[in-house]
């Protein structure tokens, strides 16, 4: 897997924010999300930006009007004069309300379709990732900090860039008007909303540097969370009492986050203080002089009235505006951290126009190597083996031989560090790994319990044929699975585990024949089975081989496994110890061979098995 430079390391801002801000690309996202919210999203902005100038226009009609009244020859004209205003201006407010109501409206539903389009495009990323990403630290840091803000990161973008827009188009008309007045008046709401924003800015990059450099901490409260609220470890976390041991834990590291956190809000805090005392000095400045002006004579009433509101509306906009601008580079933030997780590309890639695999001739193992990414001890080391279509094959060994760690390589979850692993010829690494893995029906030691329908259970092995009930049923039949499932209250239709309702909890041994008919329903050439009767008593796990054997005899099997009576049954026993293959034979002959696989078994008191 590759792994994209840490783009900033640094807890300072820097002139990196104006780069972050990204309004581009944070519009091209709601864009491609929600196409028709975002165009609604445009007009209503517009209306909502332009409708406060407006209102400060009618406003000032208004007191003109009545102001005018008492000089006018007809006070019923000048009364209905002001009254075509007064309309005016309540119509302003009543259209500003139904657009602030459409706005919120449009901007919730267009967040939701950009959160959704965020979550599919991170699951898409870490299904389109090989294996290794999701057993290196790093990668998992990665993923934590796109996962954990999705759900609410981009929602705020949407949030910020209507903020920005509707706040953008009033200061545009405002400052119109306050020219008419003085052109420094403009300059002054800028200046006095600007250590506001710069505050934000350090505060948003001070934030995200001490998440990314915390992500593992959080991820750690997160795992011991996890333990003391699901089912996977439940019963040990009570037969030994861990609930307060780990506890105390997550305590702790939270208590720690908790404080920093704490800490850079008090400072933000303090510094936002300080520049809302600095803010004040220009608002005093201005309204002195609009009140000095008006006093003079130089203003009406209305014009008056008009300025001191624009200037009012004015801070507050440019306050606003400094606030969607400061949420959206915190926001932006995120997506630096989701263009981090896009960025990665997995190891295992096919050369361009590079064919599927095929297994009408041969699997060869040639000289192969292994060590896993970032370590320096070998797993495996000149692994040569040759496997023909139909043959059944036991891979035999004590643990940590490189057993499981072979199974990796077969299905390019990795891939070698040397030599080749060829099908019909062809070196893996020239193939798909999707066609790879098509070959192949496999049950892992640590297969998974869905928390689904058994009929969804078996049929994950192949859902293109999800709908096919005979198949999923004589996958079911030849695991020994059906026995059990079609004793349930609803079959195949019941759900299994307990994490929804109406759920029927099942043995262990049960859930690894559900694992096998899952494995059998991809009617694949070849099955590959890494202990997979190891929860099952000796008379159902010889039923199953049994059925399996004959029900199976064009399909190659790969099995690993300790038990003799199970190995007995193969043509062929490949036995490793230390990374290599050390003997390759039947039973009978690697017995008489009185090598490592005699002994294994002596030791475990299974030689006359």
């Amino acid at each position: 897997m590759r792994q994209p430079s840490d783009r900033r390391s640094d807890s300072e801002p820097g002139p990196a924010w104006f780069a972050r801000l990204r309004v581009g690309p944070a519009l091209a996202l709601v864009r491609r999300s929600h196409p028709r919210g975002a165009a609604a999203g445009i007009a209503i902005t517009l209306i909502q930006g332009l409708l406060p100038v407006l209102l400060l226009y009618t406003t000032r009609r208004v007191v003109d009007a009545v102001a005018s009244a008492g000089m006018a020859v007809s006070r019923d004209a000048a009364f209905r004069q002001a009254l075509i205003w007064i309309g005016a201006a309540a119509g302003c407010v009543l259209l500003s309300a139904v657009a602030g109501l459409a706005g919120a409206l449009a901007r919730e539903i267009t967040g939701q379709a950009v959160t959704d389009s965020v979550l599919e495009a991170i699951h898409e990323k870490a299904m389109a990732m090989d294996y290794a990403f999701f057993e290196d630290p790093h990668a998992k840091d990665i993923l934590h900090r796109a996962q954990s803000q999705a759900p609410y990161r981009p929602a705020g973008v949407v949030q910020s860039l209507g903020q920005i827009a509707q706040n953008a188009i009033s200061l545009i008309g405002v400052g119109v008007l306050l020219l008419a007045f003085h052109w420094g008046l403009t300059v002054l709401l800028i200046a006095a909303a600007a250590p506001s924003l710069w505050i934000r800015f350090r505060h948003s990059e001070r934030v995200f540097a001490w998440q990314r450099k915390q992500t593992a901490a959080e991820r750690r409260s997160m795992y011991l969370s996890w333990l003391l609220t699901t089912d996977l470890h439940a019963k040990e976390v009570r037969a030994f009492g861990l609930g307060p041991y780990l506890g105390r834990q997550f305590s702790a590291i939270r208590s720690e986050l908790r404080k920093e956190r704490s800490r850079m809000a008090v400072d933000r805090s303090i510094a936002e203080a300080k520049a809302q005392v600095v803010s004040l000095v220009p608002l005093v400045g201005v309204l002195a002089l609009i009140g000095y002006q008006a006093v003079g004579g130089a203003l009406s009433v209305g014009a008056m009235v008009m300025f001191y509101q624009a200037f009012m509306r004015g801070q507050a906009g440019v306050h606003d505006l400094a606030d969607g601008i400061a949420r959206l580079y915190d926001d932006n933030l995120f997506l630096t951290s989701l263009d981090e997780l896009m960025a990665l590309e997995p190891a295992p890639r096919p050369a361009p126009g590079g064919a599927g695999a095929t297994f009408a001739q041969a699997l060869t193992l040639d000289g192969v190597g292994f060590r896993y990414p970032d370590s320096q001890r070998k797993v495996l080391t000149d692994i040569r083996l040759t496997i023909r279509p139909g043959e059944k094959v036991a891979l035999v060994g004590h643990n940590g031989c490189g057993k499981t760690t072979l199974v990796k390589l077969l299905l390019r979850l990795y891939d070698p560090t040397e030599g080749e692993i060829r099908w019909d010829g062809v070196d893996s690494q020239h193939l798909d790994p999707d066609s790879v893995r098509r070959l192949v029906g496999v049950v892992f030691q640590d297969y998974g319990c869905y928390n689904t329908t058994a009929s969804e259970n078996i049929a994950y092995g192949d859902v293109r044929a999800e709908a096919n009930r005979e198949r999923i049923e004589r996958a079911a039949r030849l695991s020994g699975a059906d026995a059990f499932l079609s004793s349930l209250p609803h079959g195949y239709d019941s759900m299994l585990g307990k994490w929804f309702d109406d759920g029927e909890q099942i043995s262990i041994g049960q859930w690894q024949k559900v694992a096998l008919a899952r494995a059998l329903m991809r009617e694949a050439p070849i099955v590959l089975l890494d202990e997979p009767t190891s929860a099952m008593d000796p008379y159902a796990e010889r039923a199953f081989f049994r059925r399996l054997l004959a029900s199976a005899s064009d399909r190659t099997i790969i099995l690993i496994s300790h038990r003799l009576a199970t190995v007995k049954m193969v043509d062929r026993i490949v036995f490793m110890e230390n990374g290599r293959i050390t003997e390759s034979g039947s039973h009978e002959e690697l017995v008489r061979r009185d090598g490592g696989y005699a002994r294994m078994f002596v030791a475990l008191g299974e030689s006359d098995a």
